[in-house]
């Protein structure tokens, strides 16, 4: 809930551009078929709140995002969705590397789905 008033805060401050990730996946999104477009917007609507953040304005993001991955159920981080989310997220958002989630995949000792290169 809290995230939702800072980033309407910011959304009203016309000098914010969104973030590059965003930026980026809104541009991968018009080249989707058509017959997506429906639920690609919804999820874009829905993506939108956290355009304005990235590594650069949450404390601590990827020991957060560290943490999550550790105390998600099993069953949940070795979805392969799941997986790519993250990744998304470590590569696209934080600015991290790939290398860095399969560590932490290591240390919890689920399969990774998908190979880590090609996300």
């Amino acid at each position: 809930m809290r995230w939702r008033g800072v980033a309407l805060s910011r959304a009203s401050d016309t000098d914010v551009l969104p973030s590059k990730w965003y930026a980026s996946l809104k541009t991968e999104c018009e080249e989707v078929a058509v017959q997506f477009a429906n639920e690609l917007n919804k999820v874009l609507t829905k993506l939108a709140m956290f355009s304005l953040e990235d590594a650069k304005n949450i404390p601590n993001a990827m020991e957060k995002l560290c943490l999550l991955v550790m105390s998600l159920p099993a069953d949940i981080v070795s979805s392969k969705t799941m997986q790519e989310a993250l990744f998304f997220v470590v590569e696209r958002m934080l600015d991290g590397h790939g290398e860095l989630l399969a560590h932490w995949f290591q240390q919890r000792k689920p399969s990774l789905v998908f190979n880590i290169g090609t996300g």
